[in-house]
Formats: C-alpha cells, structure tokens, sequence
C-alpha cells in the first residue's frame, strides 16, 4: 500500500471542520486531570501524560483489557460530560494489544454504550445496553490512527426507534495511547488517503488476480495526455484481472473504516469492470462499475451490487470517477452498511491514477472553463456561425469576457432566427451546479439559449434554457431526436433577452442552474452521470464553471 498523501484542499476542510470541536482531552498541560481508572483490579494500572516527540498525549497502562480507564464518566454521575449539542466523536489512538473502547450516552430508552473494538466486523447490540461497531482488525497495529463516530447514527444503526440525548465518557479497556478526544456537532471530516499516485514509479501493492489467459501486466508509467506517472494494465480484457489492496480479511486488504467515497481516474479504450471489495454487516459486498448504460442492481447470488457508468468513459481520454460507495451500496440493499473497503479489482486494459478514498463527498472546489483574463480557452469549437468567439473587455468585474456572436437565418415566414451554437468541453462528472456570468450588448435585441451536453443514467440528454419560455410562461418540454438522444428545453432563471423592455444592455446577470434537478424535473428517476459539454447560441459571458454548491 502507497504511503498516505494529503490534498491541501480536503485537508483545509477537516481543519475548518474542528473550529467548533469541544476538546475534551489534548494532553498538552501535561497532566491527567480528568482520567480515572474505573476497574482496577488486578492493581498497578496507571494514567499518565507522556511527551512523545513535540506532542503530549496519555498512556494508559494496566493488565491489558482487565483494566478500565475513563474520562468524563457514566450517564448520571458527577463528571459525566451530559454534552447534549455534539454528537460526533473523533480520537487519536495507538494499541499494539487488544482494546475495547466504550462511548457512554444518554438515549431515550436510558443508559447506552457504544462499544469499538479492533474487529472487521460489527457484533450490533449485544443486550444490556451495549452496541458494538468494529474498527477493524488493523486498528491495534502498533501505529497512530485517527477515528471519527456520528454516535447517533452507530446507536440508530441497531436501535432505529431509539434516539440520542448526551454524551458523557470516553471509557477505554486496554493500554496503550489516546490522544485529541473531541465531540463537534457534526463529524469531523478526516484526509483522504491515496492508495496510488504511481509518483513513486514502482507498482508495489498491485497483482494479478486472474491470469488466464497468461501475459498480464501491470506497469508504472509516463502518460503524455495527463503530463503524470499512472499505472498501466495491460492483457486480455476483461479476461484477466489486477487489484490494489485485497479480499476482506486477507493480507494487504486496505481495511478503510471510515472514508467510503472513492475516486479514481481512469483512461480506457475497451470495456472494462471495477469491483470494490467491501466488507458489510451482510457480509462480503462487490461494488461493481462497467461501462454498461444502466444500473443491473443486485448481481450475483447477491454479492455483487451493480452500476453502470455508460460508454463515455471508453473514449481514450482520462477521466475521473467519484462514487459514494456507501449510497451506492444502500441503493439496492438499503438495510445494508459498509464496515469497511478493503480493495479495488479491475477487469480491462488501460490506465488508472489517483485512486483515493474519501470522507464523505467534500465539496470541490469551482472548476473554471472560461475567465477570459489574459486569452480564450483553446477548447471552443464552433458548430453553427460565421464568427468565431472572441475576446473583449472588460468582463465582470475583471479584464475579459468571450463574446460569442449570432448567426441569424431567416425563415420562410419571413422571420429571422439565431442559429448560432457554440460548444465548450467540460467533461465532468463530480459538479453539476453550472455558473456563468451574462453581459448584453443592445444589438437587435438578442436572443441567446445556453445550454449543456449530459451523459446520464438513461443516455444522453442535451438540457437547454431559453428566456422565451419565462416570458410565454411555457412549461418544459422533452423533445426526441433522431438518434434517441433527447433535448430538454426549460425557462430561463435568468433573463437572456437584452434591452426593449428587456434586461439592461449593461448589466451583468449571473446564471446558475442545478442541472441535474432540472433534468428530473423531467425524468425524476434519471441522473447526471457526467456534464460533457457548455452550449450557448451567443452572447457576452463571463466565469463559466462548474460548482459542487
């Protein structure tokens, strides 16, 4: 397994997450103030405060699980912490021997603990008031390790009419090392860790699975279109297989507890299969991805849970994937948790990097296609007009803006019509929020359309907004074309028609659209898999991106 890597940008939310923490022990005054040892026979355990490089933390040490340790204390005694706001845990640890840790609570059907241990999987409620979660079996490996609980949902993951009231101890069974116990309104967001970079130019944690036919390979190396080192499979199809990490249970299995959304970016020419190996409270779980159009659902014998992420991903360019594989999971199995992800399988020749599991779905940041300070993106293509887009200034509040010019055609009526269309690659499937800024320029009252190009769960869909349609008061309407695909054609929230009544020539309007709740407006059991194209039929526009929110 690679060696862990933060990204600055994730980092910086998990710091932003803990401003609120309230820290109940951080061990930096050097002292024990707090701790008590609970059970004490046999005698000799001891709480102290340990300087361990430039940090504090405590050390307990005692006859192995026969001892107990507490800070705070049980639900309605002196000391216990009653903390009725925050209900998100996070703690730093270091066992090398068997432990068991205790959360003692308050819930509406009286006195709770939640247990962790260093087991792959969970025992659930074990009566008398004890819930059991496991931390896997790598928790207790000599090393620091961080965990992060929402106790609410460990205590409603078995006890669904039961409910949270406070919080009160952190009991410990074990010894070895605590440090930064904290309790914040809402679960601290850990690092990400990446599994594969293939910086390091080796393919140390790969192997191959299935080697039938023989002459599969795994290499580390230089990718012209990504400028990066990536790794590179290369056999028989999906006649052979390769994985990072491992089976539950097995040496090298990743044994991940706490970060459930995975991403990786693949290149891929042919059609190819991923399979997450997962441990959950039913057992060993696949999540499986192909390049199929739709979800298959529950494979298998039921082992297998399967989505389709579409054609698109097969064009020989690199793109990335981002799947919360807890959802995932619980689409299809929704009594079902992920205790833990263990590893990732893959079927097919081609390219893979950065993959990366995640706490949670962090928000991304903006993604910018089109700013237009210093020169035009060299991505515009220009489908229908005699212009090509240009640059002007200044923009909105900055330098540059594209001016994008209509192509007018008259029609046999004797009206004109705009049949301008410009295209803007975009090719992205995390961000569905889509942002442009839109400027007029008081020529002949213009009428603009913008517009993406989607891949979805059902097959491409072109999603326009035209501000006619505000004006008209005309609803939706899905319009199929010859080859299947289908246009979608909503009013605008924003006004696209400049001057006579309409929007102000000068004034600069933003246009922001959740596109994939206008796509199921239409389809509401359809979804964004992908955001593969900007489409506008002119206009002055400025900042086009993409947002997480």
């Amino acid at each position: 397994m690679k060696s862990t890597k933060i990204l600055s940008f994730l980092c910086a939310c998990a710091i932003f997450s803990n401003l609120h923490a309230t820290v109940y022990e951080d061990a930096e005054d050097g002292n024990t103030v707090g701790w008590s040892i609970y059970d004490n026979n046999p005698a000799g355990a001891i709480v102290s405060n340990l300087l361990e490089g430039a940090n504090h933390v405590i050390t307990l040490q005692g006859d192995g699980r026969r001892n107990g340790y507490i800070l705070g204390n049980f639900t309605g005694r002196e000391g216990a912490w009653n903390n009725r706001d925050e209900k998100n845990i996070a703690w730093k640890m270091n066992f090398a021997e068997d432990y068991t840790i205790y959360i003692s609570v308050n819930t509406t059907k009286g006195a709770r603990y939640l247990r962790y241990s260093a087991r792959d999987t969970d025992l659930g409620d074990m009566g008398n008031g004890y819930i059991h979660h496991g931390l896997g079996s790598k928790s207790n490996d000599g090393t620091w390790q961080s965990f992060s609980r929402d106790l609410e949902a460990d205590l409603l993951q078995y006890e669904p009419d039961n409910s949270l009231i406070a919080v009160n101890g952190f009991l410990v069974r074990g010894s070895g090392k605590i440090d930064d116990i904290t309790l914040t309104p809402n679960r601290p967001i850990l690092d990400p860790v990446v599994y594969e970079d293939a910086e390091d130019a080796d393919t140390v944690g790969w192997s191959v699975y299935d080697n039938t036919p023989a002459g599969a390979a795994v290499a580390n190396e230089l990718d012209v279109d990504s400028n990066s080192r990536v790794i590179s499979l290369s056999g028989s199809g999906r006649q052979n297989g390769y994985k990072i990490g491992n089976w539950s249970g097995q040496a090298g299995a990743w044994a991940e507890l706490n970060r459930k959304t995975a991403s990786w970016d693949i290149k891929y020419s042919e059609p190819y299969s991923f399979y997450f190996t997962v441990s959950t409270t039913k057992g060993e779980r696949y999540l499986y991805y192909s390049s199929a159009s739709n979800n298959r659902g529950i494979i298998g014998g039921g082992t297998y849970i399967h989505h389709g992420l579409g054609e698109t991903f097969m064009d020989g360019k690199w793109h990335t994937i981002t799947r919360n594989l807890e959802d995932d999971l619980k689409e299809f199995e929704p009594d079902n948790h992920i205790i833990a992800v263990n590893g990732l399988l893959i079927r097919g020749s081609g390219k893979v990097d950065n993959i990366t599991m995640t706490d949670g779905a962090p928000l991304l940041p903006d993604t910018m296609y089109e700013d237009a300070e210093v020169a035009l993106s060299n991505g515009w293509v220009t489908i229908v007009g005699n212009t090509p887009p240009q640059r002007n200034t200044p923009g909105f509040n900055s330098s540059g803006f594209v001016k994008l010019q209509p192509h007018w055609q008259r029609l046999e009526n004797g009206n004109w019509v705009n049949k301008a269309e410009y295209h803007l690659p975009m090719n992205n499937t995390s961000q569905k929020i889509l942002s442009v800024d839109i400027g007029g320029d008081g020529n002949n009252m213009p009428h603009y359309v913008l517009g993406v190009k989607t891949r979805t769960k059902k097959g491409i869909r072109t999603l326009l907004w035209d501000s006619w349609y505000t004006h008209e008061g005309m609803s939706p309407k899905t319009v199929v074309l010859a080859d299947g695909s289908k246009r979608m054609i909503f009013p605008s929230p924003v006004e696209q028609v400049r001057g006579f009544g309409y929007a102000d020539v000068n004034l600069w309007e933003n246009f922001t659209i959740n596109v994939e709740n206008q796509l199921q407006i239409l389809e509401p059991d359809n979804v964004v898999l992908e955001v593969e194209t900007f489409i506008a039929t002119g206009g002055n526009l400025d900042n086009i991106k993409l947002k997480s929110k």
